[in-house]
């Protein structure tokens, strides 16, 4: 999932959403409302995540948190360590990365860290970052954090859910795809996990199209972009 380019072609944006499985004529229809646009609004997402997830428990087997990973595409790595990068100061690189994951996750938390958790349909809202620390892999960077509860949960004969994504979709953020893009080892219950693709109407996918980098639109539009994870346990 190595994304190196700022602007996708036609292709490449219909694979980013992943919904290149859905119906021709959707490709079709994009394809004419692109085509009709100035180049430099072929537009949002401009930035790529790949995710890993860590479901965090105690030792009672209880939900605690998630751990997350988000590896940055290189171009955002590049702008992130030019802008963030620029505020801050460290003694080393690795005091240097650590003072750019602070700044990042300061900033975050007033979007709650593009996390949104839920507990048999009912919301989880009270959460805050625990450990974090940014890595630099070849051109890449990793920011891996922790998103804690409040207080422990039950997951037993429970439904859980979340959702990792920008509201704006400037950024996509999907699951990398791989066996270990989640991971619950630690819980007690067994559960069973399914992902669900983001579905956006041919009207969302237009309005994140017609978006230049620097403009905004609809403030949820990333949810339509959504991958969520639903893990039901025993």
């Amino acid at each position: 999932m190595y994304r190196s380019e700022l602007e996708p072609n036609i292709m490449h944006l219909c694979c980013s959403f992943r919904l290149c499985y859905t119906q021709k004529f959707i490709f079709s229809v994009i394809t004419v409302i692109l085509l009709s646009l100035p180049a430099w609004t072929w537009a949002h997402p401009h930035a790529w995540i790949d995710l890993r997830v860590t479901v965090m428990a105690n030792e009672a087997g209880e939900l605690t948190g998630l751990y997350q990973e988000w590896l940055f595409d290189p171009y955002y790595s590049q702008i992130v360590l030019e802008d963030v990068g620029s505020e801050v100061k460290g003694a080393n690189e690795e005091a240097w990365l650590a003072a750019i994951a602070a700044r990042i996750l300061e900033n975050l938390a007033d979007y709650r860290y593009f996390t949104t958790l839920e507990l048999e349909g009912e919301p989880i809202v009270d959460i805050s970052p625990g450990a974090s620390v940014m890595t630099a892999e070849q051109d890449r960077l990793r920011l891996s954090f922790e998103v804690l509860l409040d207080k422990p949960r039950s997951l037993a004969a429970s439904r859980f859910s979340y959702a990792i994504a920008d509201p704006t979709f400037y950024i996509e953020m999907l699951h990398e795809e791989s066996k270990d893009a989640i991971r619950t080892d630690a819980l007690a219950p067994a559960c069973q996990i399914k992902i669900q693709p983001p579905n956006p109407s041919l009207a969302q996918m237009a309005q994140a199209a017609a978006l230049g980098m620097n403009e905004t639109g609809d403030p949820d539009l990333g949810r339509h972009f959504a991958e969520w994870v639903h893990m039901q346990c025993e």
